[in-house]
């Protein structure tokens, strides 16, 4: 091959050299680019021929040398915009975007003008990136220039940039405003929509897609049977798998094999996702995973050990969703033995390292298996800690009652400069209230708004009223009840009922009653406690008329169920 190519080298420069050059960038050839390189040197063929030094720049950009296209491209007397193209290019596919994105900002700096193929390299950087104001500049130089008008490459990829950056709003505004829409710009924002968790508005523009005659393609399809497995859309799912199979889809992509199971399996179709995956000739650790993840998500986690011990006497290595899924489940059953196994071969691959989820699913299974100083051990070890790993540990106290640790986990974690969430003080707010701790239960609540801005849920304000309930404090926790956005939840007031029970207070009790049924007539646990407390406080006809209430109720909710 190498041969062949100096035979071609011509003595002069031409374009049969450029073709030669073109050549070993398509063919990755960077061995042959640098015997050719070489030669060019030894003849002196490079001084001020810049065409040939940006082919060279691109031999070595497409084949991943990027430091030696980075020192030719500083080598050159002058740049242009090729040149620029040229390095930006390998940047991005190669995976270093914010390297591509330093080299256009440069370039504009050297007041060069970039053309369609700069913009739209520079513009995948912006999407990897997630840098939607940088890509909104681009956008703006492609609207000024009139790129769109008849670059529709350009359109479909300002669509995906946007809608990789979440702004879906954008990008559907980019997308309609297009003078023509094709299936790739469709699916860049069908895309978008599946991947920020907005599944219905997938769907709408999967009809709105089918309405101006485009048909979906495989890269579709697998975006919408990740909304389907995500929102429950199983009727959906099943078409798309009708589709598929009618257009014989799955022998070229084998992609779409695993959205199926997974799809089936997150729907909790556990027995068609394992058709499915028998189905595929060769099923891989994405299908493996997506079973596994399925079984844990419906309740099968030993099923979910056995896969994995089968995908594992097959040869496959699972990957870190595999991890975090076996992990779960060993949770579940307390398989600590397991997991721990698990954990080792976690660490020997390394892949702890920026992975905040596995570090997480760790230290959950070790909480759930009762394995508490080794989940601390595990979490102080951690090289990425976030409150997701905090919270694990600390339910994990939590469910043993131990309210001091709990606390301590709570200034740790912000000594770290970890912030808390709001299932942080759901877990705190629990252990003072079944500990006792009044004050500190105060000062949570507090602090939850007025330093870290968490407006606190209907969970939080059952925490409090349970809390203060429970310590005698009654007058205190209807005067929250009070301050509460709205108080239409049955918890809420099942919480006080409650301590209006333990505490023999029937006047706090019967105001909670009358707005309990209120929420809801057909509460009969509200009816119970109250006919209690009436009867606790030798009120016998008070709590004959609840009786008859209660007795009304159930019978008015059984003719509603009454099937005729």
């Amino acid at each position: 091959m190498r041969l062949k190519y100096m035979r071609k080298l011509p003595c002069s420069i031409g374009k049969e050299c450029i073709t030669v050059l073109r050549d070993c960038a398509l063919k990755k050839e960077l061995c042959t680019g640098n015997i050719v390189h070489a030669h060019l040197l030894q003849l002196g063929l490079l001084d001020n021929r810049s065409h040939v030094a940006n082919s060279l720049i691109d031999v070595y950009a497409k084949c991943g040398d990027l430091l030696q296209a980075s020192r030719l491209f500083q080598s050159l007397p002058y740049r242009d915009v090729v040149s620029w193209t040229a390095l930006i290019q390998g940047f991005v596919r190669h995976g270093h975007s914010q390297e591509a994105l330093r080299c256009y900002q440069k370039m504009q700096d050297e007041g060069l003008s970039p053309n369609a193929l700069t913009l739209s390299y520079t513009l995948r950087a912006c999407a990897r990136m997630r840098a939607a104001d940088k890509g909104q500049e681009i956008h703006d130089v492609i609207t000024k220039q009139g790129l769109l008008k008849s670059n529709i490459v350009l359109g479909n990829q300002l669509v995906d940039m946007y809608a990789k950056c979440g702004a879906l709003k954008k990008a559907h505004h980019v997308l309609l405003e297009l003078p023509a829409r094709d299936i790739v710009s469709w699916s860049a924002l069908i895309t978008g929509y599946a991947d920020w968790g907005h599944g219905q508005e997938a769907l709408s523009c999967l009809a709105d897609m089918q309405q101006e005659g485009l048909s979906p393609d495989a890269v579709t399809f697998t975006s919408i049977l990740a909304v389907c497995g995500s929102i429950g859309e199983l009727g959906m799912g099943k078409y798309i798998h009708t589709e598929i199979a009618r257009r014989d889809l799955l022998p070229n992509h084998p992609a779409l094999g695993n959205s199926l199971v997974d799809m089936y399996a997150k729907c909790g179709h556990l027995i068609t996702a394992e058709q499915v995956f028998k189905g595929l000739p060769v099923p891989g650790t994405i299908a493996w995973s997506a079973l596994i993840s399925g079984y844990v998500q419906h309740g099968q986690a030993d099923k979910a050990l056995d896969c994995y011990k089968q995908m594992e006497c097959k040869g496959l290595f699972p990957n870190a969703v595999t991890f975090a899924s076996v992990l779960k489940a060993c949770g579940c059953v307390g398989a600590a033995e397991i997991g721990g196994q698990v954990h080792e071969v976690i660490l020997k691959e390394g892949l702890l390292a920026n992975d905040y989820v596995l570090g997480s699913a760790l230290v959950d299974m070790y909480t759930k298996c009762s394995c508490l100083s080794k989940a601390h051990q595990v979490l102080e070890q951690l090289p990425a800690q976030n409150v997701f790993s905090w919270n694990a540990l600390m339910a994990g106290y939590a469910h043993q009652g131990r309210s001091d640790d709990v606390l301590y986990c709570f200034k740790q974690m912000q000594s770290k400069g970890i912030s808390p969430d709001a299932v942080t003080f759901s877990t705190l707010l629990n252990i003072c209230s079944h500990n006792g701790l009044v004050e500190e239960g105060q000062m949570f609540f507090g602090i939850m708004s007025s330093k870290f801005s968490i407006e606190p849920s209907t969970e939080h304000y059952t925490c409090m009223v349970d809390l203060l309930g429970r310590s005698g404090h009654l007058d205190t926790a209807v005067t929250l009840i009070k301050k509460m956005p709205a108080a239409n939840h049955s918890v809420i007031w099942s919480a006080l009922l409650g301590a209006c029970q333990k505490w023999d207070d029937v006047h706090v009790g019967k105001w909670a009653f009358e707005h309990a049924i209120q929420v809801d007539k057909y509460d009969d646990t509200a009816y119970i406690v109250m006919i209690k407390i009436y009867t606790g406080a030798g009120l016998d006809t008070e709590a004959e008329r609840v009786k008859a209430m209660r007795a009304e109720a159930r019978h008015e909710k059984a003719q509603r169920h009454c099937v005729c």
